[in-house]
C-alpha cells in the first residue's frame, strides 16, 4: 500500500488497485502482480518488485515495463526518495 499523488495504491489478490481520495472510488488497473513483494512512488511513476524483476508501472492505467538490468532475488523492500529509487535486498541498499 503505497501513497503517490493524490492516489493510493495497493495489490490485492494479484490486482493493482487504485484509490482516489477525490471521490474515494476504487479502480482496478491493468496488469497482474502474482509475486508482488514491494510497491512505491517515484517522479511520475509507481515501481513493484514482482518475483525477482523489477517493474516500472503507470499510475494512470497500470501498463508496465520490466527493467531489464535489475533483479532482485532477497528484495525486502523499496522507497523513492530524493528523485531516486532504494531498494533493499537481502542485507544491501541499491539506488
Amino acid at each position: 500500500f503505497v501513497g503517490h499523488g493524490k492516489y493510493l495504491f495497493g495489490i490485492c489478490d494479484s490486482q493493482l488497485w487504485r484509490y482516489s481520495t477525490d471521490d474515494d472510488s476504487w479502480k482496478q488497473l491493468d496488469g497482474a502482480w502474482h509475486y508482488a513483494v514491494a510497491l512505491t512512488g517515484c517522479g511520475d511513476s509507481l515501481f513493484g518488485i514482482d518475483g525477482q524483476f523489477l517493474w516500472k508501472i503507470s499510475p494512470e492505467d497500470g501498463s508496465s515495463t520490466q527493467l531489464k538490468e535489475a533483479q532482485f532475488f532477497d528484495a525486502k523492500d523499496m522507497a523513492g526518495a530524493g528523485g531516486s529509487l532504494w531498494v533493499v535486498n537481502g542485507y544491501q541498499l541499491y539506488k
